[in-house]
């Protein structure tokens, strides 16, 4: 078996560009790429997936202006993220669908959701190697009929491993450094034993 390490996210949401939380977002991300930086150096595959609270291009909201002078949406979150995927990673729903699919995964508990009217600020990203077993992703929009749904619907991608198996997942990590909690929306990552 090979060692996977998966790394549940939930990054700051940065409340306002003006605003200490909005350094905080960026100081989160430059940690974050550091240690992911390590891992993959050192530990195998990586899986990096949460609500990372960045739209990564304008094709990830459902219209542009809408987000003038917002959180998310900035050119400093937007290279934090860059950073952090040029570190060695992929996001693996654009590798699958493209970077203009509009799979948005956020939506405002109005009436955002049936108009579409959403982001795509969830990730899960892998490691080369793994993302070259990926099978497919998919948004899980089960959550959202429910009485009381999250503004997140479940990003899942599913990944394909010929032995069938991984070693040594770790679920989050917390230290001084890189605070993740757990996220409010539900993302995961599947592997599958599949003959080669």
């Amino acid at each position: 078996p090979e060692a996977l390490r998966v790394v549940s996210v939930y990054a700051p949401h940065g409340r306002t560009v003006d605003h200490w939380h909005y350094q905080y977002k960026l100081a989160f991300f430059d940690a974050l790429t550091e240690r992911v930086s390590e891992w993959l150096a050192h530990h195998g595959h990586v899986v990096v997936a949460g609500d990372i609270n960045v739209a990564a291009t304008d094709s990830d909201v459902f219209h542009p202006d809408a987000f003038v002078d917002a959180t998310h949406v900035t050119a400093p979150e937007r290279e934090a993220l860059a950073r952090l995927l040029a570190a060695g990673l992929i996001d693996v729903d654009v590798a699958r669908w493209g970077p203009r699919a509009r799979r948005f995964t956020w939506w405002n508990h109005g009436i955002g959701y049936s108009r579409n009217l959403g982001m795509r600020i969830d990730l899960i990203a892998s490691d080369h190697a793994l993302a070259a077993r990926l099978d497919t992703t998919w948004i899980d929009h089960v959550g959202r009929s429910q009485q009381r749904p999250s503004d997140h619907a479940a990003l899942i991608a599913d990944f394909h491993h010929p032995s069938g198996c991984f070693y040594g997942c770790q679920a989050a990590i917390r230290d001084d450094r890189v605070a993740v909690g757990v996220p409010r929306s539900v993302v995961m990552a599947r592997c599958t034993s599949r003959a080669t």
